[in-house]
């Protein structure tokens, strides 16, 4: 599969590899996380992360290792999120033109806060996605229907999945797209950035319409309110009520071929 992280320079390559044998040399995961991948990638992502500096790196990467031995979100079950999963906000559906997933986002202002099942809704999705062979998605955020300042609740949740994203899943979303963002949002926006890392300041996209995705995204991956044509598949929830198939529309297992 194709990947849109900027391939290691020379400089890097010394690092990794430096990196990468302290921490084989030192550090191993729980018998049980079997799709977490240690390797060159891995310490690429957390390199940039953390700007290049190599004894910073390291200690994250040891201190990701031993946050997945404790707190074990591969263990975290679909049926556990599925209440927030099917409120139809967040899904993995569709690939970009280079064959990367892509995680389709639509907050709607107004909805009940679990801030819990929220993160790990994205714990889970995650670490199914790794369990499925895939090691980077294509975040788009469609702010169309944001109507009003977030709440206290929202801002909290938000604080808590993008300090786990950072600290333990690092550039997994390598390019991040954001679609119609209202002013009421962009001044937290500017906040969030002003403590991002320059990779993932670099990944970023923001003040697109709908059709400049077209440039990335085929529109047979995109769903309606993104001007696309990929259907929204339903299930029914176990009140019998009309639901987006969160698992129906998640990308298959990767081949060895893809």
């Amino acid at each position: 599969m194709s990947s849109y992280l900027r391939p290691p320079s020379d400089e890097e390559l010394v690092v990794i590899d430096s990196i990468l044998k302290k921490v084989l040399d030192g550090a191993t995961l729980a018998d049980d996380d079997t799709a977490f991948k240690i390797d060159s990638a891995l310490v690429l992502r957390f390199l940039r992360q953390n700007d290049g500096k190599e004894e910073k790196t390291l200690k994250a990467i040891l201190e990701c290792i031993e946050w997945r031995k404790t707190t074990k979100p591969y263990l975290i079950t679909f049926d556990s999120v599925k209440e927030w999963a099917q409120e139809g906000v967040s899904r993995c559906a569709g690939f970009t033109k280079i064959g990367v997933p892509i995680c389709q986002v639509r907050p709607v202002s107004g909805l009940k806060v679990d801030i819990e099942m929220r993160v790990n809704y994205v714990r889970w999705m995650y670490e199914e996605l790794m369990r499925r062979g895939y090691y980077e998605i294509v975040f788009i955020g469609d702010f169309s229907q944001v109507s009003s300042a977030p709440t206290s609740d929202e801002k909290r949740c938000r604080d808590q999945i993008d300090e786990m994203r950072a600290k333990y899943y690092p550039l997994f979303e390598t390019q991040l797209y954001f679609v119609a963002m209202p002013w009421i949002l962009r001044a937290v926006f500017a906040v969030i950035v002003a403590f991002m890392s320059g990779a993932q300041k670099e990944a970023m996209h923001t003040g697109l319409k709908p059709k400049h995705l077209l440039e990335w995204i085929d529109a047979s991956q995109l769903h309606e309110n993104l001007e696309g044509t990929l259907p929204v598949l339903k299930t029914k929830n176990d009140s019998g009520v009309e639901v987006p198939d969160v698992l129906a529309m998640f990308p298959q297992p990767r081949t060895q071929q893809q």
